[in-house]
């Protein structure tokens, strides 16, 4: 290598402009060593004459007398530094460049595409709004009905707004919010199902539990022989997503207050959910989830696989529930013991809500990948 380096820096210095690169060492090769010293800076040779060189500072370079020296120097170093010279001035500058080890260029790397797949999931991940699908900003999180998959809420100033994935079919969304007796509300949210009855299909209710039972006529809007599973299936019971005992004569009549449910928890564990509730008020909650191709009943209506039940008292304390929506994997007894061998965690209740705005939250991922990507390129440099 000293005699490359020699013949490389034989150049016409003449000719060679201010801070042009004469010679530069090849990252990884014999001649990129590593640096003495800790230091930074640059070892000054004079070009007259014979290349005869000053002494070093030995922040820089280990001490050479001669370009010969200096190559010969370079090339037993082990490959972890790359040294520049440069025309300065009268001078020649001799610059040295500790590069990162393998295990940080390893570590840089894998950090830069961890935020690389963060911004692209971030720009995939664009929500677009329902329009019109959205509750006030006072609404408590008990009350927020879930939303289908691929859909989640947006806090903003104005109010929780429904959105889904920008790449996910729309589905008809609807979201509810209904006045009961006593000044109290339900919330609800249903999607398109054109074979069902009423044309739609209920993904949630949340409902405000009235402290005694109201009054209203029981003029169900389906017969029992409507809601038996097609194919002489499982009659299943006329399921309230907002109780009898808590609406009015407008819920009881409405089709779409209902949701095939199997008559053991109908008539059981989640009657008992709900009483608990009355002396002391609170909410309960539904959330029912449908296979891809459900079955149905005689009337049309989809019935779901599961159903998501919770209660929450008016202190805050929750119980909830996933229940198999089939009196063969729900249990035989009707009894709150039945119902609590199914109470699973919180989470199942907890719809996605995220605080906005989304914008700024893309544009920080974005800039830290671009920090990110100058710090590679000048570890690679």
């Amino acid at each position: 290598m000293g005699t490359s380096l020699g013949l490389d820096l034989g150049l016409s210095l003449l000719e060679a402009g201010d801070n042009e690169v004469l010679w530069e060492s090849s990252l990884g090769s014999p001649e990129a060593v590593t640096s003495q010293l800790t230091g930074s800076g640059a070892a000054m040779m004079n070009p007259a004459g014979d290349m005869t060189l000053p002494a070093v500072s030995e922040k820089v370079l280990a001490n050479a007398s001669s370009k010969e020296e200096l190559g010969q120097q370079l090339a037993n170093k082990a490959p972890v530094t790359r040294y520049t010279i440069k025309r300065k001035g009268p001078n020649l500058e001799v610059h040295a460049k500790v590069n990162p080890d393998t295990v940080v260029l390893v570590i840089m790397a894998a950090v830069w595409l961890a935020l690389l797949m963060k911004v692209i999931n971030e720009y995939r991940d664009r929500f677009v709004d329902e329009p019109g699908q959205s509750f006030p900003p006072n609404t408590g999180l008990e009350m927020l009905p879930m939303l289908p998959e691929e859909h989640r809420y947006a806090r903003r100033d104005s109010g929780f707004q429904a959105q889904r994935r920008s790449k996910s079919p729309a589905r008809g969304l609807r979201t509810r919010r209904t006045s009961l007796p006593g000044g109290r509300v339900s919330t609800s949210t249903d999607v398109v199902d054109p074979p069902s009855a009423t044309g739609r299909r209920s993904i949630g209710r949340n409902t405000q539990v009235a402290p005694s039972a109201g009054s209203a006529s029981r003029n169900y809007p389906m017969t029992n022989d409507d809601y038996e599973i097609v194919g002489g299936g499982e009659r299943m019971g006329r399921g309230h997503l907002t109780d009898h005992a808590d609406g009015s004569d407008t819920t009881t009549a409405d089709p779409e207050n209902y949701t095939p449910q199997t008559q053991v928890f109908n008539e059981g564990g989640r009657n008992h959910g709900v009483r608990g509730l009355r002396s002391n008020g609170g909410t309960y909650s539904e959330n029912d989830r449908y296979p891809p191709t459900p079955q149905r009943t005689n009337d049309g209506t989809a019935v779901p696989s599961r159903i998501g039940f919770q209660t929450v008292s008016s202190s805050g304390a929750r119980s909830t529930y996933d229940i198999p929506n089939n009196a063969t994997d729900y249990g035989s007894s009707r009894s709150m013991a039945q119902l609590n061998t199914h109470a699973a965690p919180h989470s199942t209740m907890e719809p996605p809500v995220v605080d906005e705005p989304r914008v700024s939250r893309f544009i920080a991922w974005l800039l830290l990948f671009g920090i990110a990507t100058v710090a590679m390129i000048w570890a690679l440099l």
